[in-house]
């Protein structure tokens, strides 16, 4: 059975690098363009660990991260938060939301 990495950003330069990053491992590549795609396929895909941008349109990867950890469904799934230089991470909020700061790489 293979591990899914799903990759919620709104930006098509990312989602392509990541797309690259996971070719040839054990990794099972989704992308998700927005919260509400994020949310659907994470419920849909039962990933093994959600990448979020922390920076979209409209709700962010932030937003994103609580409402899967509020989910029963998704609440078990790690959430990465993905920061650029433009918008970096914000630790008070990632505490809020159970960002997991931390988490073991998998491969």
């Amino acid at each position: 059975m293979s591990k899914i990495v799903l990759c919620v950003d709104d930006s098509a330069t990312m989602q392509q690098v990541a797309d690259i990053t996971f070719r040839g491992t054990e990794f099972t590549y989704v992308g998700a363009r927005s919260f509400d795609e994020g949310m659907e396929k994470a419920r849909a895909q039962k990933p093994t660990v959600i990448l979020a941008d922390s920076h979209m349109p409209g709700k962010s990867g932030y937003d994103l991260c609580l409402a899967l950890k509020n989910d029963p469904a998704t609440a078990g799934v790690p959430v990465a938060i993905l920061v650029g230089n433009a918008a970096p991470y914000d630790a008070a909020r990632g505490t809020q939301v159970g960002a997991d700061a931390n988490l073991p790489k998998p491969w």
